[in-house]
């Protein structure tokens, strides 16, 4: 039923997954700025929303184990990986290139024959780039970014504080 192989991850195995995935996303995003083609529904958001499967399942999972199965070891590699995950997300929502082809898409969103569901996901997208500061000038980027990392930190330290009171 597409049930990860839970029995047979151990700790040592997250860590270089985390890597691996944030590497094949990298590639994932580098080929879409690669495409020297106009930018398309296809070759840019379909492509987009496609990109990072592997670090999506992967952080599933270790968000599911890290809530069932957490102790100091999952809870240090939490605090490790959860800002580099931040800034991995941060290089892709604050890419310029990246977002002027999604820009592109979604100013002709309207008269590109896209479906109903396309115009949706290409509207998403755009409005969730800009969300996470793709406008933004070069030092607020900045400034997102480290409150992103700090976010990401305090988040799990708060959960590491939530278990140990309710330990």
């Amino acid at each position: 039923y597409g049930t990860p192989p839970f029995d047979r991850i151990e700790f040592e195995h997250y860590k270089p997954a985390f890597e691996r995935g944030m590497s094949l996303h990298n590639e994932e995003i580098a080929a879409i700025l690669a495409n020297k083609e106009e930018p398309t529904f296809d070759n840019t958001i379909l492509a987009l929303d496609r990109s990072g499967e592997m670090l999506t399942n992967l952080s599933d999972i270790f968000g599911m184990m890290c809530a069932a199965m957490s102790d100091e070891d999952m809870q240090a590699l939490q605090e490790e990986l959860m800002p580099q995950l931040a800034a991995h997300y941060d290089a892709i929502s604050m890419n310029e290139p990246l977002f002027k082809r999604i820009k592109v898409v979604y100013d002709k969103r309207n008269s590109s024959n896209l479906n109903a569901e396309q115009i949706r996901l290409v509207e998403k997208m755009y409005k969730n780039a800009t969300r996470q500061g793709a406008l933004l000038d070069t030092e607020k980027k900045q400034r997102l970014k480290e409150i992103n990392e700090e976010l990401s930190l305090l988040s799990v330290r708060f959960d590491a504080n939530l278990l140990a009171e309710n330990n």
